[in-house]
């Protein structure tokens, strides 16, 4: 097991791109076993590779997700099956096989991405962040999993995260990253506690290391309490776990501090200080206090049950609970972006049940960052004032005290396409808080995307807020940390219901429900089965001392023990067999059998505790090729070289050829019929794509979203698609005829003179409405596939910031969609220059030469009048300039794909 650890933009993607054989190494070399693999293809690395997003299809369901890379690998029927099944078993997706991945929350469909991965048996497992979208619990419950599977399927684990916590747990070797460079690489425990440089130990901590720097003049230390040393300058890192509040060691070195915020983990309460200026942070363990809803019908239960609830103007509360829970739901319903089936929401008293978003005042943060990317920062954080009127004045004075708030003041004029994730989920925040008059800001795990050691400073600022301007806050999280630091109360939801609110003490240390015991906690707290009498448990191997007196408990009963509650001793308690010890830095993380029962233990950091692989290259692979290669030959080289060779030579006779130079290619140049030709295919490609690209977004925009109705007007609008082009011609040729054409009748009969053999303006006109009628709809398709890849959450940002429809259209759909545009312009202009078959049907590229475009030139030329030498030059001429517009259109949309 490897694990690259570093922040965003450190570099870990692109090593584990250079790994699997995505991008190759502009200099260097990569090998495999001793050997270079420095140009072989991904498909011949035998590779697996899970993203931080969740890639599944989406067509299939979950069974058939998790099998599609064992049926590309001809595995049989039956062992696709056990796999799968295993695999599935595993990752807790058993009772979901049959169901399709967007029927899933986002943490089971992340669950689906890995089954897949995992189940190839794969030599190289490239894991890049895989676990950051899932919930709190789970991914704990997988840190220890994946250490089990790397050690059973003998292959190379390289795990990239942005998680210290991560690494410890799951690395035997650790490389840390920063900006482009590995700053050290070792094994985790010795780069952990002994790293190189003050790089490797901000890098590799988490909560961030503190620093002070001082110096030495003299054989003195500006700092009392330093060792001796040299003169000269000195940088002094130590962990939050070996800063106390008290004196704990006769040598300890004292300092004066103010404490500004504590954050809670439920096992371990953080303090941060202030001294002179610098920013540290302190660790105490244990905790320290320094009706509505919604049923929405699902293939088996509800999102939400029966909900009744009073939520206190001014507090903040978290919504905790794991994926799937329904805690976005429940935000949704406050928030308006969704509607309860039953049941009423009342702001003071108001009924708001049905009152749309924009009428409720409320601000919302998603889970992913929601950004208008044309616009600048300070645009961005506008948005929501500019929409409701404000004064420009205010609008200034508003956004800059928010940029200042979210460190992004010196970044106000840049546009948002360009930046980070964590910057552009800064920008989101910060936008949900721009506004001083809502009723409450609600948060939808906003820190998700954040790196760990922006999530300090992020969730210290949010708390802040509140502290300073009384907004009631609701945040919705599966992370603890995050719950418990910033919450006045938690909510902790499972399975749709509330089963306990409470401040962070109680619900640690006096839970009402096994869940809680179980989520509040890193690990959870052991639940044993006991027998209770009076103020003795009977639990598996030995009987143990309760506070309390309890009477004759009947049913089930469960004894609930915090693992921080637990210690070791060799002759003392009860019986537990040690399985496995994981190192997290600051303690460790014994996980312990009890007579067949899972026992998890915190002991402090400082107590005393007690595969080849064979790769192998299919050299005959490569006859496969063969055939295409031919079928290339035949189908595109040879007639091209044909092509070239009458392009630059002339003919004598029967077969006699003798060179001509570029003569032919002069004698077009100088061709005022080619020079003709270009111009009007010029003209009828700009109008045509100024006609279809306009009219392709109006319809893809009024498309149903959804439904079977969505899937008819598909079908509707492929069957022009599927014409063949002489038809197209045909039909138009008599749909337009003066004598017996329902166009030209009709027109004949309102007395207007139409007729596209005789008048060139009518031959157009013709010629350009058959062709928006042929294409247009594939345009609309292209456009409607980009609107459906927009996330829901723009939308419902949009709605929240009370955003126009024209504006919904300007900075979210347009921006979003230009990819797909850019290749529906590339499609069609490249197309409108071969346009031959229909305008030849319908006018012959007449009347006179008023609709002979390029390709129908070129056809005469080459048939009607023979000269084989100009019609070859010609098309070479024509290769060339689709060449260029290709190459304009890929640089643009690389650019495209560079800023956004």
């Amino acid at each position: 097991m490897n694990v690259l650890l570093g922040p965003t933009l450190s570099g870990k993607t692109s090593l584990m791109r250079l790994m699997a054989g995505l991008d190759r190494p502009t200099r260097g070399r990569i090998l495999w076993e001793g050997r270079d693999v420095t140009g072989m293809r991904v498909q011949d690395r035998k590779v697996a590779m899970v993203y931080q997003q969740f890639v599944n299809y989406p067509a299939m369901t979950v069974f058939e997700n998790i099998a599609s890379p064992l049926r590309l690998m001809g595995v049989d029927r039956a062992e696709i099956d056990r796999r799968v099944r295993e695999t599935a078993a595993m990752m807790r997706l058993t009772p979901m096989l049959d169901r399709k991945p967007l029927d899933l929350s986002g943490g089971q469909q992340q669950r689906c991405a890995l089954a897949r991965a995992l189940v190839k048996n794969a030599g190289l497992v490239l894991l890049d962040e895989p676990l950051a979208n899932l919930d709190y619990k789970l991914r704990e419950e997988l840190r220890v999993e994946i250490p089990r599977i790397f050690a059973e399927s003998g292959a190379i684990f390289v795990y990239a995260t942005t998680e210290p916590e991560e690494a410890l747990l799951l690395g035997g070797n650790t490389a840390t990253l920063w900006e482009g460079r590995v700053t050290q690489f070792g094994p985790t425990p010795h780069v952990y506690r002994q790293p190189v440089d003050a790089t490797t130990a901000r890098v590799f901590s988490d909560p961030p290391m503190n620093f002070l720097p001082f110096q030495v003049a003299g054989g003195r230390a500006s700092v009392a309490g330093m060792p001796a040393l040299p003169d000269g300058r000195y940088l002094a890192g130590f962990r939050p776990n070996h800063l106390h509040l008290s004196r704990h060691a006769p040598d300890a070195v004292q300092f004066d501090a103010t404490l500004v915020v504590t954050e809670l983990t439920g096992s371990e309460t953080f303090v941060h200080l202030d001294h002179h200026g610098q920013r540290w942070v302190g660790l105490i363990h244990g905790v320290h206090d320094l009706p509505l809803g919604q049923m929405l019908p699902g293939p088996e239960d509800y999102a939400l049950k029966e909900l009744n609830h009073d939520w206190q103007d001014g507090a903040a509360y978290a919504l905790l609970g794991s994926s799937g829970c329904g805690k976005s739901t429940l935000l949704n319903i406050i928030s308006g972006l969704l509607i309860p089936s039953q049941g009423r929401i009342l702001f003071d008293g108001v009924d708001v049940t049905r009152a749309p978003t924009a009428e409720r005042n409320i601000a919302q943060v998603f889970q992913f960052p929601v950004v208008y990317d044309t616009m600048t920062v300070r645009d961005n954080l506008a948005f929501p004032l500019r929409n409701r009127g404000r004064p420009e004045a205010y609008v200034a004075e508003r956004v800059a005290q928010i940029a200042a708030m979210i460190g992004m003041e010196h970044m106000l004029d840049r546009k948002a396409r360009g930046l980070t994730a964590d910057a552009k989920q800064k920008i989101s925040l910060g936008r949900g808080m721009v506004r001083k008059d809502v009723n409450a800001l609600l948060f939808d795990e906003p820190l998700t995307v954040i790196d760990p050691h922006m999530k300090w400073e992020l969730r210290t600022q949010l708390k802040k807020l509140h502290h300073d301007f009384g907004h009631t806050m609701i945040y919705v999280t599966h992370d603890q940390t995050e719950a418990l630091t910033f919450a006045d109360k938690v909510v902790v939801m499972y399975d749709g219901r509330v089963v306990q609110i409470g401040t962070p003490e109680e619900l640690f240390d006096r839970p009402e429900h096994t869940f809680v015991g179980y989520f509040i906690g890193s690990p959870g707290m052991n639940l044993l089965p006991a027998t209770v009498a009076g103020s003795q448990a009977q639990v598996p191997g030995g009987t143990t001392a309760l506070a309390g007196s309890y009477g004759a408990l009947s049913g089930k009963v469960q004894l609930g023990i915090r693992p921080e509650h637990v210690r070791l001793s060799a002759d003392q308690g009860l019986p537990v067999t040690i399985r496995r010890i994981e190192d997290v830095g600051r303690h460790r993380i014994i996980r312990a059998d009890l007579m067949g029962h899972d026992l998890n233990i915190i002991a402090p950091e400082d107590q005393a505790i007690g595969g080849t692989m064979e790769k192998t290259v299919n050299h005959k692979a490569w006859f496969l090729v063969l055939p295409v290669l031919v079928l290339v030959a035949f189908s595109a080289v040879i007639p091209l070289m044909t092509v070239v060779n009458y392009a630059f030579q002339d003919t004598f006779g029967n077969n006699v050829f003798f060179w001509n130079g570029t003569g032919w290619f002069q004698d077009l140049l100088s061709s005022e019929r080619m020079w003709n030709a270009l111009g009007r295919q010029l003209i009828f490609s700009a109008i045509i794509i100024a006609i279809e690209i306009p009219l392709g977004i109006f319809v893809a925009l009024n498309m149903p979203k959804r439904g079977v109705w969505a899937s008819v007007v598909l079908v509707l609008m492929s069957l022009p698609l599927l014409i063949p082009w002489n038809v197209v011609g045909t039909i138009w040729q008599i749909f337009g005829r003066v004598d017996i054409g329902l166009l030209g009748y009709t027109l004949d009969a309102l007395g207007i003179n139409y007729n596209y053999t005789q008048n060139p303006i009518h031959a157009w006109a013709t010629v350009i409405v058959m062709d928006v009628w042929h294409w247009t709809s594939l345009v609309a398709l292209l456009a409607y596939a980009g609107l459906q890849s927009i996330p829901d959450a723009y939308y419902q940002a949009a709605r929240i910031d009370q955003a126009s429809r024209w504006k919904v259209f300007r900075y979210i759909e347009l921006p979003k969609m230009a990819g797909v545009l850019m290749i529906a312009i590339l499609l069609r202009f490249m197309d409108s220059f071969m346009i031959y078959t229909e305008p030849f049907v319908v006018t012959g590229g007449g009347p006179g030469n008023a609709t002979t475009f390029l390709s129908i030139d070129l056809v005469k030329m080459a048939l009607g009048q023979f000269d084989l030498g100009p019609a070859a030059a010609f098309s070479l001429m024509y290769f060339l300039v689709i060449l260029l517009i290709s190459w304009v259109f890929y640089t643009v949309m690389t650019n495209l794909d560079k800023r956004g």
